[in-house]
């Protein structure tokens, strides 16, 4: 499980935040695989942009294949550019960043 905390200043703003999201590297190509059937009879697959970018890369690339749209959420300005480094981006039907995230997705499209 991944862990954060985060300490919040008045303002409203994550003044501190520290977390263990080593997890999330455990889902791999590999592991997504052996959910091959469950993912072809999907209505909609969402990636969470924390998982490695060949993970990402992968589902995309599954899900286009099979026809079903793909929610990605971006999570941080680092992880939003992950499907913007491939064309994997382009079988992305939703997003939802922030706005630095938006503008991060956009720089790395160029």
């Amino acid at each position: 499980t991944a862990v954060s905390c985060a300490v919040i200043a008045a303002n409203g703003e994550i003044s501190v935040g520290l977390g263990d999201m080593d997890i999330h590297w455990q889902i791999t190509e590999q592991y997504v695989s052996k959910f091959k059937e469950q993912l072809q009879s999907a209505s909609l697959v969402s990636l969470d942009g924390n998982i490695p970018t060949s993970t990402i890369n992968y589902v995309c690339s599954f899900a286009e294949e099979h026809g079903i749209p793909v929610l990605f959420e971006p999570t941080d300005s680092i992880s939003a550019c992950k499907p913007f480094k491939s064309d994997s981006w382009k079988s992305l039907a939703y997003t939802s960043p922030n706005l630095m995230e938006l503008r991060a997705m956009n720089e790395t499209l160029g």
